[in-house]
């Protein structure tokens, strides 16, 4: 890679990121949008379903909300019977909101959705290039998690 092409690496994803994220979120949100989900809601299943459970303090941070917005938020998905939310024992301040079997029903299906239209996304690639481009991007997300 020359000396251009590296001060306009920054560049050029800054171009190509947005087109890639929008794309891919747009078909995610297409796929839920059948089970009257919002891309609040998709963010909450994929985080409860990486982590089982959480607290609303954690989960405001992960979505960038005040409590009370993820209130109105988890309240909703109650209501939907995707998840419950129930007071810590050792501390009631403390509040966990954990999936219900609908909603580790939805995670399950919204994986095989996700990798279905990865896979049609990344099919103008050959099989090296997906590898490589696997690699690259194992890289970033492993430095990404250090920094977490």
């Amino acid at each position: 890679m020359s000396t251009k092409q590296k001060l306009n690496f920054g560049e050029e994803m800054a171009k190509l990121h947005p087109v890639i994220l929008r794309s891919v979120m747009k078909r995610q949100e297409s796929v839920f949008k059948k089970g009257n989900l919002a891309i609040t809601h998709i963010v909450v299943l994929e985080y409860l379903g990486e982590k089982g459970s959480c607290t609303m303090t954690e989960l405001s941070r992960v979505l960038n909300l005040t409590t009370s917005a993820v209130t109105v938020i988890v309240d909703k998905m109650i209501s939907m019977k995707l998840v419950k939310r129930e007071r810590s024992v050792k501390d009631r301040r403390i509040v966990n909101v954990e999936l219900l079997s609908k909603g580790k029903e939805t995670v399950k299906e919204a994986d095989k959705e996700k990798i279905s239209m990865i896979n049609n996304i990344y099919s103008v690639l050959t099989e090296g290039e997906k590898e490589e481009f696997l690699k690259l991007m194992t890289k970033v997300y492993d430095d990404l998690r250090k920094k977490l």
